[in-house]
């Protein structure tokens, strides 16, 4: 768990070490979020045109600062995707992306088609669930599939 173990060292090179238990108890809700599928953290959150936001207002301010350095190395939003003509998926489920796609296709005007890298063996169902999805969020001419 590496969120986990990434938070544990947090606290301790802030000096809170001797509470550790403490701050676990209001960050494990978080992992069980992060490791769900749907990806993300726990807060309740809401999307606008540039970026996904979360309430963290109810959070302890161990968590608020935790949080807020993550966010600043993992959350760019940043950046201009007006160029962007093909969309690659390296192999999973889609769900927990579907914040950052609703985002990305507002943002990928020039954007022609969507590779999705599937593992051998993937059913056909889920290929056309995925392709669909894709077709209607991001409204792309070509669907390619590739196993590895």
């Amino acid at each position: 768990m590496r969120w986990r173990l990434s938070y544990i060292r947090y606290l301790i090179s802030r000096g809170h070490g001797k509470n550790i238990d403490k701050y676990l108890k209001e960050f494990n809700p978080h992992l069980n979020t992060m490791y769900s599928g749907k990806g993300g953290w726990g807060f309740p959150s809401k999307i606008n045109e540039k970026c996904v936001y979360y309430d963290i207002s109810k959070a302890s301010e161990v968590l608020k600062e935790y949080f807020l350095e993550c966010e600043m190395r993992n959350n760019d939003c940043n950046h201009k995707f007006n160029d962007v003509r093909e969309l690659v998926i390296m192999g999973h489920g889609l769900e927990s992306d579907k914040l950052y796609f609703e985002l990305l296709s507002k943002e990928m005007p020039q954007l022609y088609s969507a590779t999705i890298y599937t593992f051998k063996g993937e059913q056909a169902k889920e290929l056309v669930r995925k392709a669909k999805y894709l077709k209607e969020q991001f409204k792309v001419k070509e669907i390619i599939l590739k196993e590895y």
